[in-house]
């Protein structure tokens, strides 16, 4: 009865809705209706993955295998293999979680970028499409691109934590956001020719 009560603490493993605790962290909108983010804070994630990941280890230390009595043997191994499984199950869907929250915002920023780049490429044909452009472009510049460099950062930061659980990345995965470190320089060149042709259109218009 001593060795059960040990486990019985980890019983809860084998009732977590995962699906339930991935909308909580990764999709909140009850939280994102009441005026806060929808998205758990970075904290709390590695919070959570850090306790089903330290609940596996604990499960497999709490006894030995087998347990002699002079009357019986216990066999604790099965009790052992399915929580630690539960754990480490529900640990892995966090992470996987996490990079695919991470790869989404890679692919959100990369897709901005290159509609901004796009949008400012565009030749007005008349003056409310110049004035729509000129606007445009000061948006990006002073909004925009700071968003989404601090997406990016977050991003990076999640990865980060991922590499904390020893999480093997794709390797597409790195190089797409590392080209993203390199947008804001690209963009900002044409942010300047935008703007130079800009004032070209103004002279004809």
């Amino acid at each position: 009865m001593e060795i059960l009560e040990k486990f019985k603490k980890y019983e809860y493993l084998l009732n977590v809705d995962k699906k339930e605790l991935i909308e909580n962290l990764f999709d909140n909108k009850k939280a994102e209706e009441e005026g806060g983010n929808k998205k758990a804070d970075i904290s709390e994630i590695r919070a959570a993955i850090t306790l089903y990941h330290e609940a596996a280890d604990e499960i497999l230390n709490l006894s030995n295998d087998y347990i002699d009595t002079p009357m019986f043997r216990v066999q604790a191994h099965k009790m052992k293999e399915t929580l630690s499984k539960a754990a480490i199950s529900i640990r892995d869907k966090l992470i996987h979680a996490v990079e695919k929250w991470c790869n989404d915002t890679v692919k959100h920023i990369d897709k901005t970028f290159n509609d901004m780049e796009n949008q400012i490429r565009t030749v007005p044909t008349n003056e409310k499409e110049l004035v729509f452009i000129r606007e445009f472009i000061k948006i990006s510049k002073e909004v925009t691109q700071i968003e989404l460099q601090e997406q990016l950062k977050e991003a990076v930061k999640h990865q980060e934590l991922l590499d904390e659980f020893s999480f093997k990345y794709q390797e597409d995965d790195i190089y797409q956001t590392l080209l993203q470190k390199m947008w804001p320089m690209q963009i900002g060149q044409v942010i300047t020719e935008g703007n130079q042709e800009i004032q070209q259109q103004e002279e004809t218009f």
